[in-house]
């Protein structure tokens, strides 16, 4: 069994996401410690332009330096997951 979690992904419906990414990372944390998956793929993490799954200018609105800056804090935030 895999777990598709969001990962950074600034696309969608709506902007901005009704959401902030920690509290979407967060939730994946969750949803990964609960059901146990046997793998875990995040995607649209390296993003250095406008790519399909994340945006850097959205990354940067949502106080983002960078890509590297918001996959630096999702791995802090799935740390925990160790």
């Amino acid at each position: 069994m895999y777990y598709l979690p969001r990962g950074v992904m600034t696309w969608g419906a709506r902007w901005p996401l009704p959401l902030t990414l920690e509290q979407s990372w967060q939730f994946d944390v969750e949803d990964i410690q609960r059901f146990r998956p046997e793998g875990v793929w995040w995607f649209g993490c390296g993003t250095a332009n406008e790519g399909a799954h994340v945006s850097a200018k959205r990354l940067r609105q949502s106080g983002y330096q960078d890509s590297a800056e918001a996959r630096r804090a999702l791995l802090q935030t799935a740390a925990g997951l160790r």
